[in-house]
């Protein structure tokens, strides 16, 4: 006897360059979180590419809103502050490392480890993501 696979439904809502979201739908739904409420109407005011390869984005726009949340400048200024935040978090705990005497550089890493505050699985994924590990 055939089993069936269960059949996954995908939000049909454009990215900015038109392929779809594909974000996955449970239930009834007929979109994703992100464009429950986008109008399909309407497309985003902002326009991608360079040099006369110019388009409109192919993405819908928040509601009541011009722009899709990719090209919103609320929200792309928002992303910026937060990265920026990170990079300074990141440069403090440098700045931290480096002013510990050096016998206890090469002990810090061990002592978080041991206060679970970080784990193998969070070493081994950041390892992955530099393609060190395969």
């Amino acid at each position: 006897m055939a089993t069936r696979h269960p059949v996954h439904r995908t939000c049909p809502a454009p990215k900015p360059f038109g392929s779809p979201c594909n974000h996955r739908l449970e239930g009834a739904e007929i979109r994703c979180h992100a464009h429950q409420d986008a109008d399909p109407t309407r497309q985003c005011a902002a326009v991608l590419g360079r040099n006369g390869t110019s388009r409109r984005c192919a993405a819908w726009p928040m509601p009541g809103l011009p722009f899709c949340a990719a090209h919103d400048p609320v929200t792309i200024a928002l992303r910026r502050e937060e990265a920026q935040s990170a990079r300074a978090r990141i440069a403090a705990v440098r700045q931290a490392v480096a002013a510990a005497p050096v016998l206890i550089q090469g002990k810090m890493l061990d002592l978080l480890v041991v206060e679970r505050q970080v784990d193998v699985g969070a070493v081994e994924a950041v390892a992955r993501r530099y393609q060190v590990l395969g």
